[in-house]
Order: structure tokens, then C-alpha cells, then sequence
């Protein structure tokens, strides 16, 4: 919760720019409840494996395809 911790310490301007990134479809207090379990995910890495997993399927089709 490093991240989010950093972020409570902001004040004025920064803040209330914080808080219009988040606006009213993700409200800024769930971002603060789901803190520590958004921040302990492994996004890029798990991009990147579902991205490899379909470009490989993509290979296979266009292999099956226009072979």
C-alpha cells in the first residue's frame, strides 16, 4: 500500500486532482478499501502472458487459415 499511502499525503490542487481521476465510476474510497490488493497485483506480467497466449492462438489460425 506504498503507492496509496503516498497519495493520502497529497493536499490542494493535487488531491483534488486525484480525485477527479477516479470521479464516480470508481470511487475513490474503494480504490482506498482494495489498496493493499491492487497494489500486491502483478498487471504487466499477467498482460503479458495473456497477450502471448493470443497472439499464439492468432499464429495457429491464420497457420490453419492461409497454409
Amino acid at each position: 500500500m506504498a503507492l496509496w499511502a503516498r497519495v493520502q499525503q497529497l493536499s490542494g490542487d493535487a488531491m483534488r486532482q486525484i480525485q477527479l481521476v477516479y470521479g464516480v465510476h470508481f470511487p475513490i474510497e474503494v480504490r482506498h478499501f482494495f489498496a493493499n490488493w491492487i497494489e500486491e497485483q502483478h498487471w504487466y506480467a499477467d498482460f503479458c502472458v495473456s497477450l502471448d497466449s493470443y497472439l499464439l492462438q492468432i499464429l495457429t489460425l491464420f497457420k490453419h487459415y492461409f497454409s
